[in-house]
């Protein structure tokens, strides 16, 4: 019986390029230098390739990163939130997939001008048979919501039409998870998650994000830059309850307001006995120098330094020391 290996040099030797076949025989292994140039070539090409496999099979088990947008930050950066009824649909032609134009007959306006109705443009797919899939609300008349930006803000969908608008989740930079909400509860039984809120609070039913958006606005906050703040972060424990009992998506970033609300929430995260909870505090603060935010910072720290660091905690620790200086930092070179 033959084994075929490759012969490694030592370190700092020139590379061997031969080849050694084993005789296995009764008293042990007798060893065959053979000087084969292309047998050489072909076991190192048959080496890289199963290295680049394993480099893919590791990258695989990373956990995978999910962009939300928060309802707030949704509510805050649409121009134009209304309830109404798709009364017309002018789709693509059958088997295809093009841009659809949607004519609403508005109930209520949330936010934004009154209008009787609101032409938008997406995109949806029609089968061999003619149908399309945006087609059954029409027939339907089931009351929608729907949040809308004006088509030269979403380079996702251009016409050149005057104030026409387009869904605002086919905007280049959002990341909200439905095109329009059909508000009647008995659709969405099996989806997990409709929206999420700014405190990772998913809202599971379509009447409450409907309240919960008419809440935003009435509050009426300025204008805020966005924060992404990242959750499960690599090496955190994703099947660890966090904040609320929820243990969120693997590697999930989700984008907030950088507002007082936001701050007022950091403060409290960052004194939490939760690691996890913690971090995300850490993060959500850095919009926000103050010397008490400061102080929590440096809190924060001394805390870091007097817990015992066990074996799946300790890439966490270094992590937020590592992220709290530079935060630090940034703040400290802001004032000079």
């Amino acid at each position: 019986m033959y084994q075929t290996g490759i012969n490694l040099a030592a370190p700092g030797d020139r590379p061997s390029r031969r080849i050694e076949v084993m005789k296995m025989t009764k008293g042990g292994k007798k060893v065959c230098n053979i000087h084969h140039p292309h047998a050489s070539n072909r076991l190192m090409r048959y080496l890289f390739v199963a290295l680049l496999m394993l480099a893919a099979l590791m990258a695989d088990a990373q956990p995978t990163i999910t962009y939300r947008d928060s309802l707030e930050w949704a509510t805050m950066d649409s121009d134009l939130i209304v309830t109404g009824r798709i009364v017309a649909v002018r789709a693509p032609g059958k088997s295809a997939r093009g841009t659809t134009i949607v004519t609403l007959k508005v109930d209520e306006t949330i936010k934004g001008p009154k209008l009787s109705e609101v032409v938008f443009a997406t995109t949806s797919e029609t089968d061999r048979d003619g149908h399309n899939e945006i087609e059954p609300l029409c027939n339907s008349g089931k009351e929608i919501l729907l949040f809308l930006m004006a088509t030269d803000r979403n380079i996702g969908y251009r016409s050149g039409r005057p104030n026409e608008m387009a869904p605002y989740c086919t905007h280049a930079s959002s990341t909200a998870p439905f095109t329009y909400l059909d508000l009647d509860p008995t659709v969405h039984a099996k989806i997990p998650t409709l929206a999420m809120t700014m405190d990772f609070k998913p809202i599971t039913q379509p009447q409450a994000v409907l309240s919960a958006t008419k809440k935003l606005v009435k509050q009426n906050q300025p204008a805020s830059p966005p924060c992404r703040l990242g959750w499960n972060i690599w090496g955190l424990d994703p099947t660890k309850p966090n904040l609320n009992g929820w243990s969120g998506y693997d590697g999930m970033k989700l984008t907030v307001p950088a507002n007082a609300h936001l701050e007022s929430l950091a403060r409290g995260w960052i004194k939490s006995s939760d690691i996890n909870t913690r971090f995300v505090g850490l993060l959500a603060l850095e919009p926000f120098p103050s010397k008490t935010n400061e102080a929590l910072i440096n809190q924060l720290l001394q805390r870091l330094e007097n817990q015992t660091a066990e074996a799946n905690t300790k890439p966490v620790v270094t992590r937020m020391t590592t992220e709290a200086s530079r935060i630090l930092k940034a703040w400290n070179k802001s004032k000079q």
